[in-house]
């Protein structure tokens, strides 16, 4: 029996565990008396009340714990890593000079006529925090190469800065 139950904890991980302690000890906090007697439980929950309760206050903050993390990273899913706010601030036409002087040198490459998905840019640089806070660039690696940062362009920003004639905006710039 022993064995069994050594498997089974092995193989369920904390999450699924606590969600099973939790409905365990809500089912046995909000059953009725007669139906707790009739299972044969009522010597268990007398001497076992303040443990179930201690489980069921734990393991109902842990869900709620995750419920609200999982719930942010959805929220934040959907606004930065799906390209909102790059979309957002280059449709809006907000792309300062300096800012795109900053694209062109760091992933801009004449030979390919193309923007490139990485660069390197000094931490220093303050042109890159507007970038990088509107999600048109974002940290590749924390790893320094010469003191330079690995930054990789957003891919909807390569695609809008693509369409742009850079040739003939470097003239103007």
């Amino acid at each position: 029996m022993k064995e069994i139950v050594k498997s089974l904890l092995e193989k369920i991980e904390f999450r699924e565990l606590s969600l099973i302690a939790f409905v365990v000890s809500l089912l046995l906090k909000l059953l009725p008396d007669n139906t707790i007697e009739q299972l044969g439980l009522s010597q268990f929950v007398l001497a076992y009340q303040p443990y179930i309760s201690l489980i069921l206050l734990c393991c109902g903050s842990h869900l709620l714990f995750n419920f609200i993390r999982w719930s942010f990273n959805k929220i934040n899913d959907v606004k930065v890593k799906s390209g909102y706010l790059c979309k957002k601030y280059l449709e809006s036409n907000q792309l300062q000079k300096d800012e795109l002087l900053f694209l062109i040198e760091v992933f801009y490459s004449p030979s390919e006529n193309r923007f490139k998905l990485n660069g390197e840019v000094y931490p220093s640089d303050g042109r890159k925090a507007n970038l990088e806070n509107n999600g048109i660039i974002y940290l590749a690696s924390n790893h320094t190469k010469l003191g330079k940062l690995s930054y990789n362009l957003h891919p909807s920003a390569i695609t809008y800065l693509n369409k742009l004639d850079i040739d003939g905006m470097i003239c103007w710039l």
